[in-house]
Parts: C-alpha cells; structure tokens; sequence
C-alpha cells in the first residue's frame, strides 16, 4: 500500500510551522501513529518513517537499499562528501581508513589529551570562585568551546587553540542558516514544479539570499582554518620529518601523500572529523548540564557513585573505571535530547518498507527525537529518569534507541563521545556543584544538531 497523501494546499497551510520548526511539524505528524508518513508530497516526496521496525529496516537489515540522497545537499555544500556525507565504495573506503583511530585500544588513549584540555577549563572557575566573581556561566557556549578543544588534542595533536571562540562563532551562524536554506531551496523546488523552474529559483534566491550570504562568509572562516592546519602539517611531516606524529589527522595526510585520496577529500574529512566530532558532544553537554543542575537528586547520585573512585585518578584510571549511574544518565539525556535528531536516506529503486510501497529517491526521514518518546517503548517518555538504563543492555534501533543512528553507518566517533562525556562530567561533579542558572526552561531547537534555546546558563559553586 501507499502512504496516504496530501494535496499541495496542505502542505502550504502548513509552511509557517514548517519553516518555523520543523522538528514540531514532525512531531505532529508523528502522532498519526502510522509505521509511514507522508510529510507533504505536494512540494515534495518525504516520508517520515515513524516505528522502529521500518528504521530498522532502512538503517540495518536492508541498508544496501538506500544512499544518503540529495535531501542532504546543504551539508554536503558545508562539509564536502566526508563520512557524514558519502556514499557507496567512497565512503566504504574512507571509513576503512579512519576506522582503526576509533577502536576501544585507540579511544582509551585519547583520555589523558581530553584530560589535560579539560583540567584547562575547570581551572578558570577556580579562578572566578577565588574572587568571587563568577556568578553565572553560558554552559552551552562552554561545552562546545571545550569539546573543540578535545576533539583538536585527541584526533588532531592540537593543544592550543587560539581561534576557538571565531570558529564557534562562525559554526553556529551556520547551524542557525543551513536548515533555513534548505528549506528555502525545498519551497523553491517545490513551486517550480507548479509555476515552473525559473519561478521556483527566483523565489529562493528571493529568499535565501541574506542568509546564503551570512553562511558562506562562515563556512569560508572554517574552511580556512582546516586548510591552514592542514599546510602546517604538511610542513612538520615533510619538511621537519617529525615522523613521530601518529594522530588521525597525520595519517589521513599520509593517506593523501601516498595516493589514497585527493587533497580535496582530505579537506572534507578533516572538516567532517573537526565538526562532528565536537559539535554534537558540545550540545550534548550542554543538554546535560541542563537536566542535572534542574535535579540536584541525580546529580548527588552520581557525586556518591564517584565516591568510589580514587581521589587522585588520573585520566587512564577515570576512562576505564565501571561508573554505571554516570553512564545511565548519559544515556537517558541522549533519549531525551538526541543532538543528532535526523537521519535522511533515500531508495536506490522502488521499495516496500512496513507494507508501505515508496518510490525511487524519496526522501524518508527518521527522527530519534520522536521514536525516543514512543509510550509503549518509554513509560512516562518525558521524565528525566537514568534509571531507566541500569541492570540492561542499552536498547539499540528496534527497541526504539539511536541517538548514533544505527547499521553501517552507525557514528563511528561513538566511544569517544561517551568516554569524553563520561570525563567531563566526572571531572566536574566531583568538585563543583551545578544549579539553574536559566531565566527560563531551554527548548529544543532543530539545526544541524538539536541545540537548546536559550542557551543553558547555570551558576557553579565549589562542593565541600
């Protein structure tokens, strides 16, 4: 069968809350409670899929069938056709490549160089504590600058970072453009196949022009700074012969050296790994930051469970000690606010998934954030409960669970997201206590990631 349709009127009554939201405008269509569903085929063929079952199937047990399609071309345009981006034997091969830097051996090493970066930041609140002057901190500013450090020392060999609030800056203009513009584009195509392509064009360019304009100023300070890291490198490896470099960033530039990829696809997955790889953990974070300093109850149950630790533990003793409540509520803020809200894949041909017949180059849509708050997956799906992951295996797809996606193309910077979560929140809890400092409750806002706005401000005071 198809997934019911609706008429193209539908779905401009419907372009305020669109372009205003779009994660609202999935989350009321997700109450249709069907397995598919139609998100407005009168502009353009997307399909929500909305069970877990069907997103098994797309991500998992049939992900041969589908490629990561045209629906993602704006962050195409920002990241190049790294990881996040590629398809078929190219992404096949790049992960094959990178893969080895992201085994449980490799990520463990990484936690003295996220270590040091973090010791770095905390030092600051010392600092303020000293004189009394700090009153209140932006923790969603914060945590992104922070897992920007980290992400640079562990995977690129970078410890000083100078540009670190420039390149926030200019990533989250492009986080507040991009999903704008391709929405825009989506309105343009949509009403040039009606009114006919130029129509179409004109309506976006009228549209989107400012904000292309704001993004592709910032995109450029970001694609500067890579390529800047990456002539510095070169410089070191073969001028300097400093052969002792064996971070991911030197041997994807050895990779390139020897022929293995281009120098632009060097670009983009130095890009890829530079971005992905903080800013999903950065609002992560920030997230839940937002949660613990609202429930003081489980932030004390995580301070007794770090009771056990050693006081001195170093970085190593931290990264492999067993903290299962620390972990639990990682999980159960990556429920509630998964930063990576969307996945978008595409049929290669003709397909049927749930009984549902789509067509060739669809657009489906998964979203973590709806299939996380499924009733007869999560009881009470809005309470902020870690429990909910003790004395279990954490669910994966089927029982309605991916906030790193799922199949092949599950996030291969997984375990280190969650060791360098797991640190910064022991690290933090263990001397500081965290209270609401928002003036008001943050709400989830569907960029490239799903970040919290306003931003998440709490206020710090030392432990004792």
């Amino acid at each position: 069968m198809r997934p019911k349709s609706f008429s193209f009127w539908f779905t401009i009554r419907r372009l305020p809350t669109i372009l205003r939201s779009p994660l609202a405008y999935i989350i009321e269509m997700a109450q249709k409670e069907e397995a598919i569903i139609n998100l407005g085929s009168g502009i353009i063929p997307v399909y929500l899929v909305n069970h877990p079952d069907a997103a098994n199937q797309v991500l998992v047990t049939e992900a041969k069938k589908f490629y990561r399609g045209s629906a993602i071309n704006s962050l195409r345009d920002f990241l190049g056709n790294g990881l996040l981006t590629s398809n078929g034997e190219q992404w096949q091969r790049q992960r094959q490549l990178v893969q080895p830097a992201f085994r449980s051996h490799a990520i463990s090493q990484y936690a003295r160089a996220m270590d040091v970066q973090i010791t770095r930041y905390m030092s600051q609140w010392e600092q303020f504590l000293t004189t009394g002057s700090l009153k209140e901190l932006n923790m969603t500013q914060d945590m992104l600058i922070l897992a920007q450090n980290n992400i640079l020392a562990a995977l690129f060999d970078i410890h000083h970072h100078p540009e670190a609030q420039v390149l926030h800056n200019a990533l989250e203009t492009i986080q507040h453009t991009i999903i704008s513009i391709s929405l825009w584009e989506a309105v343009g195509t949509g009403f040039g196949t009606i009114f006919g392509k130029k129509t179409g064009n004109a309506l976006y360019d009228l549209l989107a022009s400012k904000q292309k304009k704001t993004y592709e100023e910032a995109k450029t300070t970001i694609q500067k700074y890579i390529r800047s890291l990456i002539a510095a490198r070169k410089i070191d490896l073969l001028e300097r012969h400093d052969n002792n470099r064996m971070d991911l960033f030197s041997q994807l530039i050895r990779a390139q050296q020897e022929g293995k990829m281009s120098e632009q696809q060097l670009e983009d997955e130095a890009i890829t790994l530079f971005v992905a790889g903080f800013d999903t953990t950065g609002h992560t974070l920030s997230w839940l930051w937002y949660l613990l300093s609202r429930h003081p109850d489980i932030q004390e149950n995580i301070r007794s469970e770090l009771r056990t630790l050693p006081h001195d533990a170093d970085a190593a003793t931290l990264a492999k000690s067993s903290l299962p409540y620390l972990e639990a509520t990682i999980h159960e803020v990556l429920r509630l606010y998964p930063v990576a809200w969307l996945s978008l894949r595409s049929p290669i041909e003709k397909v049927q998934i749930a009984g549902y017949d789509l067509p060739e180059k669809a657009s489906l849509v998964i979203t973590p954030y709806t299939l996380h708050r499924l009733p007869s997956y999560w009881p009470d799906p809005e309470k902020f409960d870690p429990t909910r992951f003790l004395n279990r295996d954490t669910p994966d797809v089927t029982g309605a669970y991916l906030p790193f996606s799922a199949g092949p193309h599950t996030c291969i910077g997984k375990r280190l997201a969650l060791l360098e979560m797991k640190m910064i929140v022991a690290r933090v809890i263990q001397k500081y206590r965290v209270e609401d400092g928002n003036h008001k409750a943050s709400k989830p806002k569907a960029m490239i990631t799903l970040a919290a706005h306003p931003n998440v401000h709490v206020k710090v005071s030392a432990y004792t």
